[in-house]
């Protein structure tokens, strides 16, 4: 197996209670390949990994991005969305991770395998890797909470960079705010971290692949 080299969880992070109000940043992550990037099992990938601390990986983006994911503080979290594919191979938007960063920037090439720059963080929540066990964009309060312009508000303007939720030229209300957020913490519940090996929709073979995925 290649020496990827995971950092420790801060004992910030260990110790720390996370709260709706944590879910600060939001970035897009799609994987060509297997529709399901960051969510095992993601073979020849390999990307997760699992210590006693739970499941890390590193995020990836574009380098010419990099300063966006070195500006997020260690206890934020990230809300990750991307395109996974129904069972009538369909497209559909879904919410699929809470994380937050345990590294301290962004390092070159993590993975040799899998070129791009990118952040290690920890998984605080995670679904399925089909849509029937993720969280469905759609369902979500996020379309329609008050965000200026279609881009916003469905989620189009991305393009790999990471965003605060509340940028300045959004204008979210503080009450928006606090819906938006208890909105997206209360649908990850199933998924989060104290749950993340109980969960019925996480099937034995994606735990098998987790365990094979340690790098330590």
């Amino acid at each position: 197996m290649e020496d990827i080299v995971v950092p420790e969880i801060p004992e910030e992070i260990r110790n720390k209670e996370f709260s709706a109000s944590d879910i600060k940043w939001v970035k897009t992550v799609n994987d060509e390949n297997t529709f399901s990037a960051y969510i095992p099992p993601d073979k020849p990938y390999r990307r997760p990994r699992k210590n006693s601390a739970g499941i890390c990986f590193c995020l990836q983006l574009n380098e010419i991005f990099t300063d966006s994911l070195n500006s997020v503080p260690k206890g934020d979290l990230i809300l990750l969305y991307q395109t996974l594919k129904d069972s009538s191979n369909n497209q559909v938007k879904c919410l699929t991770h809470l994380v937050t960063p345990i590294g301290d920037r962004v390092i070159p090439n993590p993975y040799p395998y899998d070129g791009g720059p990118g952040r290690w963080v920890q998984v605080i929540a995670m679904t399925n890797n089909n849509v029937v066990g993720s969280i469905r964009f759609e369902n979500t309060v996020w379309p329609t909470i008050g965000f200026r312009g279609n881009a916003y508000s469905n989620l189009t303007f991305q393009n790999g960079r990471i965003y605060k939720i509340n940028s300045e030229d959004q204008y979210l209300s503080d009450e928006q705010l606090s819906k938006l957020q208890n909105d997206i913490w209360k649908r990850f519940d199933y998924f989060k971290k104290g749950n993340l090996f109980s969960n019925r929709l996480v099937t034995e073979q994606v735990l098998q692949n987790v365990e094979h995925f340690a790098a330590f």
